[in-house]
């Protein structure tokens, strides 16, 4: 009986990487059209092309396609060499794609055997509903609830013309309409939930094959919430940051038997993986027993390679912002597993695409935690309403501790508090700042550990609505995650609060943190 299970699981993780090798595949050639231009790779196109083939090179290694991983791993360290980048055309890259095509092994589809309809009962028998349809269903029933929030600030707008009976049924009507939605909208997201242990075997096996092949002694321990559930869409894209993060923890952070032992630890290293599902929001965490990161070593790459100079090379807040941007590694050798330092930026950009963060902190010889907050539904996000500069915008809920109301700025310090110094959101989006006399909102916002209280104009509550992305160019400011219709069917920009701080502390803004604060 533990046989068959264990090649169902392996049948299961076979089909999954099959499905997840061919898109990566289709990425890469994708990122090579057009093929006939003359022009070589750009950093840029090279970085995406890593990205896509350290998680292919990880995947197979998982399932057992050593042949495919190393032939993964060997072009990424062609494309890291500049010289060869500089050299290869693109019909070049495309025939090590086409060999990545030849040595990825097909999957055993298994004989399916026909049930007999009278076996099972009607009232046990499913639809089969295919993913697309469901999607379109969900999109066309959030537009429906737009729709109808723009119908309600019509009538707002038009109540002086119609009779007060007139205006109270209508309005109660809008109302039973608007709850029929969402109840409507709701059920429809339920359908598309999964539960969070479905992918555990396949993070126990990576856990036992990395460890394996790097001579390591690890103990995985798992702690998630029998009920958790989450969007098909985020559990897809969750499996293979979580693998990343735990393949990380292996190679640089859990130390040989014969070193822990030295250092009076026990001789088997601990990984945790814990995942809770709160407001809207999954959050997992990733933590190890292990060495932790050597910031003083970070440090000083860092600054040899340009990245941070002076002072701030010696800050870990800012050590970790470059580290998550990527090309940073204090990894003291390369290996097929890790080193390259673009694994964690790749996991950043991609908990970012999907309107969520990864965070770290990590302590010299005290192990390291990494924390990804993902939406549990990529169709719908928290968001916070807040007027800035007499502007209205929405900010992504996931770094905003609380919102405090208040009649001055003498009184919003005080309740802020000191740990929460008040600074100026209209100085972050490059307005004019606030008068010293008004009267507003704080924001309370906590980004890697930078604690600040961000005046705005008004907060209103809190929504759950879909954000559209906008694309390119936009998507590459740092800040904006998207937009939305308003109530009176204007756009409104989407603010990711915890990439736009990010940015002003990593010198990507033309503000520095200090101008931020009132007196500055």
């Amino acid at each position: 009986m533990e046989l068959s299970v264990m090649d169902s699981q392996g049948e299961q993780l076979q089909s999954v990487f099959a499905e997840e090798a061919a898109q990566r595949l289709a990425a890469m050639l994708a990122l090579l059209e057009p093929v006939d231009d003359p022009r070589p790779l750009s950093a840029a196109e090279a970085e995406q092309l890593c990205h896509q083939l350290h998680g292919l090179k990880g995947g197979a290694r998982l399932v057992g396609q050593q042949s495919l991983a190393q032939l993964a791993h060997q072009l990424e360290s062609q494309l890291g060499d500049a010289n060869q980048l500089r050299l290869a055309s693109r019909a070049q890259w495309r025939q090590a794609v086409d060999q990545l095509y030849g040595a990825l092994q097909p999957t055993a589809t298994a004989p399916v055997t026909a049930v007999p309809v009278q076996t099972v009962p009607l009232v046990q028998q499913r639809i089969a509903v295919e993913p697309q349809a469901l999607d379109s269903l969900i999109r066309q029933m959030v537009e429906a609830r737009v729709a109808q929030q723009q119908l309600l600030g019509q009538l707002s707008a038009a109540a002086e013309l119609l009779p007060t009976a007139l205006q109270r049924t209508l309005k109660l009507a809008h109302q039973r309409q608007l709850v029929l939605l969402e109840a409507q909208q709701r059920q429809l997201l339920a359908l598309r939930m999964v539960p969070i242990n479905s992918v555990l075997p396949r993070w126990r096996q990576l856990v036992r094959s990395v460890a394996a092949e790097l001579q390591r002694s690890v103990e995985l321990r798992i702690d998630i919430e029998t009920s958790a559930q989450v969007d098909r869409t985020v559990l897809e894209q969750l499996v293979p940051l979580v693998e990343h993060l735990l393949r990380n923890a292996i190679c640089h952070g859990i130390e040989p038997r014969e070193q822990r032992s030295a250092l009076g630890k026990p001789a088997t290293g601990v990984l945790r993986v814990s995942c809770r599902c709160r407001d809207g929001q999954l959050t997992v965490v990733v933590e190890d027993d292990g060495r932790g990161i050597d910031f003083d070593r970070l440090s000083a790459i860092a600054q040899q390679r340009g990245l941070l100079a002076g002072a701030d090379a010696q800050r870990q807040p800012l050590l970790i912002a470059a580290l998550l941007r990527g090309g940073l590694s204090s990894a003291e050798q390369l290996s097929t597993v890790a080193g390259r330092g673009f694994g964690l930026a790749a996991v950043a950009a991609a908990a970012r695409d999907l309107g969520g963060a990864l965070s770290l902190h990590s302590e010299s010889g005290g192990g390291s935690q990494f924390t990804l907050q993902l939406p549990i539904s990529v169709e719908l996000r928290r968001l916070l309403s807040v007027q800035i500069a007499g502007r209205r915008y929405f900010l992504s809920g996931r770094a905003v501790q609380r919102v405090e109301q208040f009649a001055s700025p003498a009184d919003a310090q005080q309740q802020c508090g000191e740990q929460f110094p008040l600074a100026d959101a209209a100085r972050l989006l490059g307005f004019a700042p606030h008068p010293a006399q008004s009267s507003g909102a704080a924001v309370l916002v906590d980004c890697d550990g930078w604690k600040l209280a961000l005046r705005v104009d008004r907060a209103g509550d809190y929504c759950e609505q879909r954000v559209e992305l906008l694309g390119p160019p936009a998507d590459a400011i740092p800040g904006v995650a998207g937009a939305l219709l308003g109530d009176d069917g204007q756009p409104c920009l989407v603010l990711d609060l915890l990439d736009l701080l990010r940015a002003v502390r990593g010198g990507q803004l033309p503000i520095s943190a200090a101008q931020l604060f009132d007196g500055s």
